[in-house]
């Protein structure tokens, strides 16, 4: 799927969602940098980006996923 191709509506809901995962790196990068390298911590960065990629790549973003 191209950008051209991708309603309005659906990037919305992407943009949406990316804030949200960044929301939540954000605060996982913050907690390891307060307090050093945390397992748990560290399986909470892997889940939002895996997310954000796998959205960007559905919806064409390339640059994004990759």
């Amino acid at each position: 799927m191209s950008e051209a191709t991708i309603s309005p509506e659906l990037i919305a809901i992407y943009i949406e969602d990316a804030r949200s995962h960044l929301e939540s790196l954000d605060q996982c990068l913050l907690a390891l940098e307060r307090e050093g390298l945390d397992h748990e911590v560290v399986a909470g960065v892997l889940g939002p980006l895996h997310t954000l990629k796998g959205n960007s790549g559905m919806i064409g973003f390339v640059a994004v996923k990759d």
